[in-house]
């Protein structure tokens, strides 16, 4: 998958599943990570998948925006906002505001720092292969 927008990150970190499962931690979910209560059985086609991540990632956004401030957001590049959108879809708004550290510097535009909050913490020991994509991203600016 080429990754070349939020969406395509996103959705590259997330993968598509059609059959509801739980994930590594339990929670289930089905389409491009949506969380569902406990569904065995349940399907979905790739036009549900799809149409439900039309609707939750403009969710992430609009919580990437609101945790960071308007002017911070709107001075970094689509790949290092990406970053924040793929956080707030992956752990919900109230887990990405815990982020404090990583806020505060991309909130003065220091990406080293940024992403060294990032690699320092919890959401990174698990999930090393993603987070590790988004702590590229905030360092280079540029996709993947």
């Amino acid at each position: 998958m080429v990754i070349d927008s939020g969406e395509s990150l996103t959705k590259a970190n997330e993968g598509c599943i059609l059959t509801a499962r739980p994930d590594s931690k339990g929670f289930w979910e089905i389409g491009w990570g949506h969380d569902i209560p406990p569904s065995p059985g349940l399907t979905w086609t790739q036009e549900e998948a799809d149409t439900q991540f039309n609707v939750d990632y403009p969710q992430a956004i609009s919580r990437a925006i609101e945790d960071l401030g308007h002017t911070a957001y709107d001075a970094m590049n689509a790949q290092r906002q990406a970053v924040f959108h793929d956080i707030a879809y992956e752990i919900g708004g109230a887990g990405l505001a815990q982020f404090r550290n990583m806020i505060a510097a991309a909130q003065t535009g220091n990406w080293q720092l940024a992403a060294s909050a990032l690699k320092d913490s919890l959401l990174f020991s698990e999930v090393p292969v993603r987070e590790g994509r988004n702590i590229r991203i905030l360092q280079t600016g540029e996709w993947p």
